[in-house]
C-alpha cells in the first residue's frame, strides 16, 4: 500500500572501491564469501568505480560483515564479505530501477477462468489497449517463464504480473513510468510498530520527484478502479499497486506489503543505491 507520509578499464590489476559513507550494521560471524560480477554492457572505469562504491554501501546495508569491493583489470567486480549467502549476493547485484506507473487495466491470473466469447473481458477491469489485447489475454502469470519474458520499457505501456497469494496472480497493463527512481533521495526500511503495519520502505524524493509525485497522485485520485491505482515497480517486479485517494505532496511516501525485515532492508538498499549498469553474478566461493 502506498501511504502519504508527514567497458573499458584504465589499468591492470585490482583497485579498491572509493570510500563510501559508513552504514551502521551488526557484523555477522561465519566464513568469508567472495562473489564475482560481470557488467552486462561495456562500461567506463568511472562507472565501475561508482558501481563498486554503491555495492559496498549496499553490502553493509544488507548486513554483510566487513565488505570489500575490488575492480578488476578485466572489468569485473569482486565483493568479499562475512556472513553472506548466495541469495544476498544475488540481491546485491540487482540494478534497483524503480518506477511508478499508473494502472491501465487488470485481471485475475493463475486461476481457472470462464472461457468463451467475451469471457476475458468480463473479468477485466479497465480498458486493455487494442495493441496489447492478444498478449494480455494469453498471459498466465502463474507461469514463471512467461513472467520472466515480460519487458519493462519505461517509456511504453507494458504487461506485468502482481502476486496476490500463493498460486494467485493479477496481470496488469501499466502506463509508462511517470515518477522515476532517479528522483529518489533516500529509501529506508522502517518497522511501524505503533500502527502495527510491520516493515515498510520509507521514500523521500528530490524536488523534481516531489512535484511529479504530487501531480500524478492528484490526477489518479478521482479516477475509477483500477485507473486510480499506482504500480510500484522495481526491476520489472510489481511490489504493489495501491489505490490513490488524494494528492500526496511533501515529497515522502511509504511502501508496505507484508515485508519481512530482510525483505524491507533488501528493497531499501536496492532503491537507495541504484546501479548505472546491470550486473551478472558470475559465481561465489567460500572456504571449505
Amino acid at each position: 500500500m502506498l501511504l502519504a507520509a508527514c567497458s573499458g578499464s584504465d589499468g591492470g590489476g585490482a583497485r579498491p572501491a572509493p570510500s563510501t559513507p559508513a552504514v551502521a550494521s551488526t557484523v555477522p560471524g561465519g566464513p568469508t564469501t567472495t562473489a564475482t560480477y560481470t557488467p552486462r554492457r561495456v562500461v567506463t572505469s568511472v562507472e565501475l568505480d561508482q558501481t563498486a562504491a554503491k555495492l559496498k554501501h549496499r553490502a553493509a546495508a544488507l548486513g554483510l560483515g566487513d565488505p570489500k569491493v575490488e575492480v578488476g583489470g578485466d572489468g569485473t567486480l569482486t565483493v568479499t564479505a562475512v556472513g553472506g549467502t548466495k541469495e544476498k549476493f544475488t540481491a546485491l547485484a540487482a540494478q534497483g530501477q524503480l518506477g511508478f506507473r499508473p494502472v491501465v487495466a487488470l485481471a485475475p491470473s493463475g486461476v481457472t477462468l470462464p472461457t468463451g466469447p467475451g469471457a476475458a473481458e468480463a473479468v477485466t477491469q479497465g480498458a486493455v489497449p487494442a495493441a496489447l489485447a492478444g498478449q494480455f489475454n494469453a498471459l498466465d502469470c502463474a507461469d514463471a517463464a512467461q513472467r520472466g519474458a515480460l519487458t519493462a520499457d519505461p517509456g511504453a505501456e507494458v504487461l506485468a504480473c502482481s502476486p496476490q497469494k500463493p498460486s494467485l496472480w493479477e496481470k496488469l497493463v501499466l502506463a509508462p513510468v511517470v515518477v522515476d527512481g532517479q528522483n529518489l533521495t533516500s529509501a529506508k526500511a522502517v518497522n511501524d510498530e505503533q500502527n502495527g503495519a510491520g516493515w515498510q520502505i520509507q521514500l523521500t524524493f528530490d524536488p523534481t520527484g516531489t512535484a511529479a509525485f504530487a501531480d500524478i497522485t492528484g490526477k489518479l485520485a478521482p479516477q475509477p478502479t483500477p485507473t486510480n491505482e499506482f504500480a510500484i515497480v522495481l526491476d520489472g517486479r510489481v511490489l504493489s499497486h495501491p489505490a490513490v485517494r488524494s494528492s500526496i505532496p511533501g515529497g515522502t511516501a511509504v511502501i508496505s506489503g507484508s515485508f519481512t525485515k530482510d525483505e524491507a532492508q533488501q528493497l531499501a538498499a536496492q532503491m537507495s543505491d541504484r546501479l548505472a549498469v546491470g550486473l551478472t553474478l558470475a559465481g561465489t566461493t567460500a572456504p571449505s
